[in-house]
């Protein structure tokens, strides 16, 4: 519970945890949903993991379109 907030605040604290945490999807989901680039200190086991890669997937996919929703914002906003 402690390393669920830890890595929910500050995603690359990923890198500081056990290797069973580092293992375990809902750990690294919450890192990865706080700085994708976390994703570089989770076991490549989890890519062996189907539910995993899913809920990766519409991480990745919620990402990028708040990022274009506020891309577009930004530049109607300069127009």
């Amino acid at each position: 519970e402690y390393m669920l907030d830890a890595v929910s605040e500050n995603g690359m604290l990923l890198r500081c945890c056990s290797s069973e945490l580092q293992r375990d999807p809902e750990i690294v989901l919450a890192a990865a949903n706080e700085n994708i680039k976390s994703l570089k200190y989770a076991d490549p086991s989890l890519l062996e993991n189907k539910e995993f890669l899913t809920s990766l997937e519409k991480l990745i996919i919620e990402k990028t379109l708040e990022e274009l929703c506020f891309d577009l914002r930004i530049n109607n906003d300069l127009l």
